[in-house]
């Protein structure tokens, strides 16, 4: 749990009442969450109200096989 990121890691940030996984940027005009699956859009964040999105980072993947 981490209320802060840096440029380019993976973050899990709350978007009105949804979490979402996305890749943060941080520029001028607000923040930017990047998505990896080319079929969705970018979330920019740029309203005052929404301080602090990120609710963590993503350090690691466990998967079942």
């Amino acid at each position: 749990k981490q209320e802060y990121a840096e440029n380019g890691q993976i973050v899990a940030a709350l978007i009105g009442d949804e979490v979402t996984i996305k890749r943060y940027k941080y520029t001028e005009q607000g923040v930017l969450l990047l998505p990896e699956n080319p079929a969705y859009d970018p979330i920019y964040l740029t309203d005052a109200g929404q301080e602090r999105p990120i609710l963590g980072i993503m350090v690691g993947l466990l998967r079942k096989i």
